[in-house]
This record gives structure tokens, C-alpha cells and sequence, in this order.
């Protein structure tokens, strides 16, 4: 018997450990609940803590858990937010 060849391809979010350190932006978009696209806004406007290594973006587990509970709003600390009004509705 041969060797088996297997077609290379880029890792995607099944290939990451599930207890990760560092994850890709799939990862962190299956971690989350944000979509890709978001994401790369984030990061674009550098709203979300990452780190690039050349062309290639990786995201803390543990900084991602930290943005996300610095976001937490309660309505016992009063941060609560009211839905926006339309622009043409009457108060």
C-alpha cells in the first residue's frame, strides 16, 4: 500500500481544537454567535482584540470573553438601551 495524498486545503473551524487558544475568524464566529462579516468590520475599525501576524488575523479565546463581558449591559447599572425612534416618528 502507498502513501494516502490528501488534497491540502486552509483550516476551518472543525480542524481547531475546541480548547484553543488562538482562533480564526470562523472560529470566532461560531464561538460568539456574530457573523463573519461583522467580524471583519470589527476588526477593521479595530473594535475587537486581535492580533495580525502577517495576512493572517488570530483572536484570543480569553480576550474575546473579556470584550464581550466589558459589553454587558444591565439594567441595574441604568446602561440599559431603549430601541431607537424612527427619524420621521412623532414622540
Amino acid at each position: 500500500m502507498g502513501r494516502v495524498i490528501r488534497p491540502a486545503t486552509t483550516p476551518d473551524v472543525a480542524d481547531q481544537p475546541t480548547g484553543a487558544r488562538y482562533l480564526r475568524i470562523d472560529g470566532v464566529a461560531q464561538y460568539t454567535g456574530l457573523t463573519v462579516r461583522h467580524l471583519h468590520d470589527l476588526t477593521r475599525l479595530c473594535q475587537v482584540p486581535h492580533i495580525r501576524v502577517g495576512k493572517v488575523i488570530l483572536y484570543d479565546r480569553q480576550a474575546i470573553d473579556d470584550w464581550l463581558a466589558g459589553r454587558a449591559v444591565s439594567e441595574a447599572s441604568g446602561r440599559g438601551h431603549s430601541p431607537p425612534l424612527h427619524r420621521y416618528q412623532r414622540r
